[in-house]
């Protein structure tokens, strides 16, 4: 299918969709704990990104790369919208994936609002 694309098995992704319109409201980072090869990044619009009344686009722009880059995880995929995203997304969304990598993506549903609402601290 069109827009699908096979991923390593052991890829994490976290989507972030809050207020619509706030400049802290979108979000998608993606990544695995090592990689010997990585598929390249999509390109062009993600059409089925959560937030709907934005545009967001496929890739990492440079102002937010370096709040998303973190020792423990290969970035794989990754989106920002054109008015809602933020520093402050990237870096709570790798600071959560850096958590769920390291648990292999396995959490307790408590545990995982847990620790999304403390790597969101920096939106507060």
């Amino acid at each position: 299918m069109p827009g699908q694309r096979v991923v390593h098995p052991d890829q994490i992704a976290v989507e972030w969709a809050g207020r619509a319109g706030h400049p802290s409201s979108y979000g998608l980072l993606g990544g695995i704990a090592e990689a010997s090869t990585v598929e390249p990044m999509p390109v062009g619009t993600f059409a089925n990104a959560l937030a709907q009344a934005d545009i967001v686009a496929f890739g990492l722009p440079e102002e937010f790369a370096a709040a998303a880059q973190r020792d423990s995880v290969v970035i794989t995929i990754a989106a920002a919208g054109e008015a809602g995203s933020s520093v402050n997304v990237f870096r709570a969304l790798a600071s959560m994936l850096v958590t769920l990598v390291a648990r292999d993506g396995s959490m307790e549903p408590e545990d995982l609002w847990a620790a999304w609402d403390a790597s969101r601290t920096p939106l507060n």
